[in-house]
């Protein structure tokens, strides 16, 4: 019996909504091949997917709470978002200010409260630049954040939500088990 081709027939692995065609190999389209409400493009020589949208109507499987973010970001080999630099930090907010289609979203990153080291750090497994948990050397917390410094806290990215500006801090801390975010993936450094 000759294999199914899951990229040709997404079917086989349980995809029935927000259904497209493959993209071409060898581009940030590799990623999310079958999802139309997640977009993937390189970035700093990287490759990094985001939500499209932020509830979960019309979204289907790209929004939910951070584990289930976190889940979806591994099933392509990709990890949550990590922001270890001012410089990377201002090229991902001005990628989103010039992508309106993001707008007014929260997207999940790998920022997460850890009460065990009594501090907020990246989560990143799979990810070799980035060791599971590190703390977090740079920082854009929204003014008076983060205010919940306690297990079940975890790092969202804000754009263009309330008056929010990456020169005011668009980092925010929202419960982990909030369903209603978007994922931010980025490619894996191997």
């Amino acid at each position: 019996m000759k294999p199914i081709n899951s990229r040709r027939h997404p079917e086989v692995l349980g995809i029935t909504e927000n259904v497209q065609d493959p993209p071409p190999p060898g581009d940030c389209g590799k990623y999310f091949p079958y999802y139309t409400s997640i977009s993937c493009w390189e970035m700093g020589g990287k490759c990094y997917c985001a939500s499209l949208c932020d509830n979960a109507f019309g979204c289907g499987a790209m929004v939910g709470n951070w584990e289930y973010a976190y889940e979806r970001c591994l099933e392509q080999n990709m990890t949550l978002s990590t922001i270890e630099t001012q410089q990377e930090d201002k090229m991902i907010d001005d990628f989103f200010q010039l992508n309106h289609e993001f707008n007014d979203r929260i997207l999940w990153t790998s920022g997460k409260y850890s009460e065990l080291g009594s501090q907020w750090g990246w989560n990143h497994y799979g990810n070799e630049t980035v060791a599971p948990g590190t703390p977090m050397g740079y920082t854009n917390w929204y003014p008076g954040r983060p205010k919940n410094n306690k297990d079940g806290r975890c790092l969202g990215l804000v754009f263009n939500d309330y008056g929010v500006t990456y020169e005011n801090g668009h980092w925010d801390e929202f419960s982990c088990q909030n369903g209603y975010y978007g994922v931010f993936c980025e490619e894996t450094q191997q």
